[in-house]
């Protein structure tokens, strides 16, 4: 008797588990529409979205491998190519996005997929399949990395200058504005082609 209560209960985890799996990718879905650039996902705070592996420990491998099919089917759906990617290559594609590119989260892989519909990786002439996939998100990576560091870069600058003008303002007071404006209309009247 106690069994038949232990399966009940785990019929019901289990129930609540896919519940909680649906509504999650659901509202993430909804979310994610809005992501048409690095910098779109850069506007969020650093860990505003969880990552394809923290999704993975949470919810399962299961959980995140069905969201990345739906993406792919998606792409498939909309190329709407002869040669197609077949079920098998759909799931283990999936599995290998998880694995390989685990440090992406959904706002990334919505992007990715909305760039490969828009052809920001080249036509894809009469074929698709996980290799051709695999190949055009490990680009996506890479320069999703230099426009990061980049951005991160022009920040810290920006940081950096606004210190250091905070700083001299409280030195000279008022002044440095103004003393600041005529500095760097010195520097343009020094490189006047007249002067070179």
């Amino acid at each position: 008797m106690d069994n038949k209560i232990v399966k009940v209960e785990n019929k019901n985890e289990l129930v609540k588990k896919c519940e909680q799996q649906i509504n999650y990718f659901v509202n993430i879905s909804k979310a994610m529409i809005k992501f048409n650039s690095y910098n779109s996902i850069f506007a969020y705070e650093t860990g505003t979205f969880k990552t394809l592996r923290q999704i993975k420990n949470e919810l399962g491998a299961d959980a995140i491998n069905a969201h990345i099919r739906f993406y792919l089917i998606d792409l498939a759906m909309f190329l709407n190519i002869k040669n197609q990617i077949n079920e098998n290559q759909i799931s283990f594609t999936a599995e290998l996005i998880t694995q390989e590119f685990g440090q992406l989260n959904l706002a990334d892989i919505t992007l990715f997929f909305r760039k490969m519909k828009l052809g920001d990786y080249g036509e894809v002439f009469n074929r698709l399949d996980g290799q051709v996939i695999l190949l055009n998100l490990k680009e996506y990576f890479n320069e999703r990395l230099r426009v990061g560091a980049e951005d991160s870069d022009n920040k810290h600058s920006k940081t950096k200058d606004d210190k250091f003008n905070r700083v001299v303002e409280r030195l000279f007071g008022a002044d440095f504005k103004e003393k600041k404006h005529e500095y760097e209309l010195s520097k343009l009247k020094l490189n006047t082609p007249e002067e070179i």
